[in-house]
């Protein structure tokens, strides 16, 4: 409110008569200031205050509290789960751009403890004290991740997939930007694929994680019940050569389950049950389409880019239809990890009119959100 003021002068009359006034009027005059806000300004009305954000989840356990208050506010103080937290290093200050433009921004750092944290801030002027709405912070420690990504796309002899190295790619950035510690291969010999299981199976014995996980693209096969990972430069004629050559997917498992570590979750995506020329020459009996299903032990998830027995589209784009569909899926932040392989089933089995149709085998014993926040 603009103030004005205005000056009122009084006339007093020092024991004079009518006729003299009138005549000659001798006078004293006294000035009063009169301020205008006493009479005009609106009652002091007590702080509101507004949070910048009512929930957060956070993988730290530090962050910087902001709120707006309006009217005027001279005091504050601030309770986290229910204790009054010392604020030597509290800021308030001038709001800068449109944030907050009718009043002052409160912003204050706190620490976390692990789980539900409660904030309230209490702030006063002289009409009154308010309380704000309870702020939620959910503070979770990030865990501890690492992945084994492979992709095989140069097979001799006219076998070659298209795919299989650009869906390495695509999934092992995706598990870098939520987190994980990637070991990646691409286009794999023999040699390389026992190397890079082998370092994977040691990094898991001499680390603790909290998550691991293997992806692998490209031609595989199922031989008496077992599922195998077929490297590049092998041409197996055989059954007996399979077993010798390649690199078994049961035995990776086994390696990851059989850690000292049983609170890890384990995960293994085979997007390799792709059509494998290698076995037109074989009879039936010999080996057969597709992968065989594999039992997962208490605390892991196997994912099949389709069902036991059948063989998964390589694309017609720069990525399987599987693993399209996974990436948009693992876009979805806060998405539990059965939720996104259930999403990708519903989407790979309306893109191929279900010819295709992704399978699980879960054990889980916890609750698993690879992407919290929605990075991508």
């Amino acid at each position: 409110m603009k103030r004005i003021t205005y000056t009122l002068v009084f006339t007093t009359l020092w024991g004079l008569s009518m006729a003299q006034t009138e005549s000659d009027p001798v006078y004293r005059s006294k000035t009063v200031v009169v301020n205008t806000d006493d009479f005009f300004a609106p009652a002091m009305v007590a702080p509101q205050i507004t949070w910048e954000k009512t929930q957060v989840q956070l993988e730290k356990d530090e962050y910087m509290l902001k709120a707006c208050i309006l009217n005027k506010p001279d005091q504050f103080r601030l309770e986290l789960n229910g204790t009054v937290v010392p604020m030597p290093d509290t800021r308030s200050f001038a709001p800068v751009g449109t944030y907050c433009a009718e009043g002052v921004v409160f912003s204050h750092k706190i620490r976390l403890q692990q789980g539900r944290n409660t904030a309230v801030l209490i702030a006063g002027n002289k009409a009154g004290e308010v309380r704000s709405e309870p702020m939620t912070l959910v503070y979770e420690a990030a865990e501890k991740r690492i992945a084994l990504v492979i992709g095989n796309s140069e097979y001799p002899n006219g076998n070659r997939l298209p795919n299989p190295v650009n869906d390495a790619a695509k999934i092992a950035q995706k598990l870098r930007a939520v987190g994980f510690e990637v070991l990646e291969k691409k286009n794999t010999t023999q040699s390389d694929l026992r190397k890079i299981v082998a370092q994977f199976g040691s990094t898991l014995q001499n680390q603790k994680y909290d998550v691991a996980l293997l992806f692998y693209a490209g031609h595989g096969m199922s031989v008496g019940g077992k599922n195998y990972l077929i490297p590049i430069d092998i041409t197996p004629e055989s059954e007996t050569e399979v077993k010798l050559l390649a690199v078994s997917a049961n035995d990776i498992l086994e390696q990851m389950n059989n850690e000292t570590n049983h609170e890890r979750t384990n995960v293994m995506i085979l997007d390799a049950c792709r059509d494998n020329p290698l076995t037109r020459s074989w009879t039936r009996s010999t080996a057969g389409k597709g992968l065989a299903d594999m039992s997962a032990q208490a605390g892991s998830l196997i994912a099949f880019s389709t069902k036991p027995g059948d063989t998964a589209l390589d694309g017609n784009t720069s990525n399987s239809p599987y693993t399209e569909e996974l990436i948009k899926a693992l876009d979805q932040p806060g998405m539990q990890l059965e939720d996104v392989f259930k999403s990708v089933r519903v989407k790979v089995m309306q893109r191929t009119g279900s010819r295709q149709i992704p399978t699980e085998t879960s054990l889980l014993t916890r609750t698993i959100i690879l992407n919290k926040t929605g990075q991508k």
